[in-house]
């Protein structure tokens, strides 16, 4: 293998990592709004908490679908392989990309319009996901004005 294949390499790499950082974004992002929901169930009025628990189950049911358009499923038992979700698409070419000995190729390239496609796609989907149905839930959350303090009583 020559200079000149490696430093390409080195190269292409970093175009696949610039697509699993926005990938592990999205996924943190998720994590991070399931983690809201948790938080804001034990916060809750009781007068509003069944609306609220029911619309918090549908978000995290939505952000559960979300995660698998980028990650395997979770809780599957075996051995479970997907070749339809992002981490898959942008696996590939990392891997084409370490298995090619004469350097990068066409079929390299390929690979990594599919990558980006796959990752487009599942991207527009959550950012529609949280420009309506996200921004919807936090705008009627903000309105209950929810204070994180519980009432305290003088200790006798």
């Amino acid at each position: 293998m020559t200079q000149e294949n490696l430093k390409t390499r080195l190269e292409k790499q970093k175009d696949v990592m610039a697509l699993r950082k926005t990938m592990n974004d999205a996924i943190q992002q998720l994590s991070d709004s399931k983690e809201t929901l948790e938080l804001l169930g034990k916060q809750w009025p009781k007068t509003s908490a069944d609306s609220l628990k029911k619309q918090a189950k549908a978000l995290t049911d939505s952000l559960t679908t979300m995660r698998e358009l980028f990650l395997n499923k979770e809780d599957v038992q075996g051995i479970f392989r997907s070749n339809d979700n992002v981490s898959s698409k942008i696996g590939a070419p990392s891997r084409y990309l370490y298995s090619a000995y004469y350097g990068v190729g066409e079929t390299h390239e390929i690979l990594m319009r599919e990558a980006q496609k796959s990752l487009d796609a599942a991207l527009k989907r959550l950012n529609g996901f949280y420009s309506k149905t996200w921004k919807s839930f936090e705008n009627e959350v903000k309105a209950l004005q929810v204070s994180p303090f519980k009432e305290w009583e003088e200790i006798k």
